[in-house]
């Protein structure tokens, strides 16, 4: 069975874990084939146990802190799918709220739907129906097999951009038992005031991932060092074991285990450079930066605020809001907004005014204007200089496409 795209597997898993306790289900489930469980007696006994034993295998060290990010994902994975308690259950369990839990929760699906991913080599097509080596393929078509399987990462670098300092703790928390056990020392070292990188969270959490897990397995009894720093619109990320006890997998494992980053670094125009001896691993991403976007919106209606607010988390616009139009100038000022986004039906000052008024000021007179409003009359936002026209009531697809194309025509930003 041809595996399908990492996507639909996620979503596969997550359908079969849902139903862990459901024999029916799980026998009919495409898990069962894909993970060589399928038309046995006791299919859906066999698909139980790799699900439960997968969400066992990242269960962290009793060191290892309870308020870390590897104790967190594996309490959500055994709530939530071994227990089968539902996600307000959950919440209360692990004392957060129930948009937090799902926000984790995802994660955490993410991580066991890639361990699952490369234990059962899932990104390389074989015709085999026990899974059994078959001829290796070329370089160029692995990769190609790779590349196709991730193309839907590469389609929503731009929805959601990543924040490294963030993957970095995540994947450092996941292998924290092995850093315990095999390397003597972890020194880190980041910038301050790191822009987004421009790479779905994903795709960046599972890079360093790969690289992490092969600079342990050269760093045994001794060193890792991780260094962010930036250069102009490059965030250069170095990941440098150095062990004292022999190394023991091959330099083809290596390979193997970052075949997949190379692919992912293309997908997001990154670059991965790396340097190998027995004791001694370094691996340089340069990763392309997502600096912020800054969107000034100006408009009386709190509800409407609080809802673009929401509308662009975890992107990259960030979102300067007024309900009065006369502190519009001073914010301006303040933050050096790249798009502008003004109400027309304000009863402090009139937004048509407000727009003739922006658009002749030295400091808004080259920024790009949304007029957002319940009125239809777009032909005269236009007559009078607006760049878009957004009709009230706003949606997420509307108001995200809009700035996406304002955002690839705004001037740059300068202060």
């Amino acid at each position: 069975m041809k595996p399908p795209p990492f996507e639909i597997f996620q979503k596969q898993l997550r359908s079969a874990l849902n139903h862990l306790y459901d024999p029916e289900y799980l026998r009919q489930s495409p898990l069962s084939e894909l993970l060589n469980v399928a038309d046995k007696f006791d299919t859906p006994m066999l698909l139980q146990r790799i699900l439960t034993e997968a969400i066992e295998s990242l269960h962290p060290n009793p060191d290892i802190s309870v308020k870390s990010q590897a104790w967190n994902t594996y309490n959500i994975l055994l709530f939530r799918y071994s227990q089968q308690l539902n996600q307000e259950e959950v919440a209360t369990q692990l004392g957060v709220s129930p948009r937090q839990l799902a926000r984790e929760q995802e994660v955490a699906l993410e991580m066991l739907a890639f361990s699952l991913w490369e234990r059962y080599h899932l990104g390389h097509e074989t015709g085999d129906e026990e899974k059994e080596p078959g001829p290796l393929a070329s370089p160029v078509e692995d990769t190609e097999n790779i590349a196709g399987d991730l193309n839907w990462l590469s389609e929503k670098q731009q929805d959601q951009p990543a924040d490294l300092g963030e993957a970095i703790r995540i994947v450092l928390d996941l292998v924290d038992p092995l850093i315990q056990r095999y390397a003597e020392k972890l020194k880190i070292g980041l910038a301050e005031n790191l822009p987004c990188v421009a790479m779905h969270p994903v795709g960046l959490r599972q890079a360093l991932l790969s690289i992490m897990n092969v600079t342990i397995n050269h760093a045994v009894d001794g060193e890792i060092t991780i260094q962010v720093a930036m250069a102009g619109q490059t965030i250069l990320v170095q990941i440098e074991g150095k062990g004292k006890t022999a190394y023991v997998p091959s330099p083809a494992e290596d390979d193997e285990s970052l075949k997949i980053v190379h692919v992912l670094m293309d997908l997001c125009k990154g670059n991965l450079e790396v340097s190998a001896e027995e004791n001694y691993f370094k691996a340089a991403l340069s990763l392309p930066a997502m600096n912020p976007v800054t969107v000034l919106v100006i408009d009386d209606n709190a509800d409407l605020l609080q809802l673009m607010n929401r509308f662009v988390m975890e992107t990259r616009y960030k979102l300067v809001q007024t309900r009065v139009p006369g502190e519009a100038l001073d914010l301006v000022e303040k933050h050096s907004p790249q798009i502008i986004i003004l109400d027309v039906m304000m009863p402090e000052m009139d937004g048509w005014q407000m727009l003739g008024k922006l658009r002749q000021h030295p400091l808004t007179s080259h920024i790009p204007i949304v007029i957002c409003t319940i009125v239809a009359q777009e032909e005269l936002a236009y007559a009078l200089g607006a760049s878009a026209y957004i009709h009230k009531p706003v949606t997420r697809e509307l108001l995200l496409s809009t700035l996406d194309l304002l955002s690839a025509q705004a001037p740059p930003k300068s202060r």
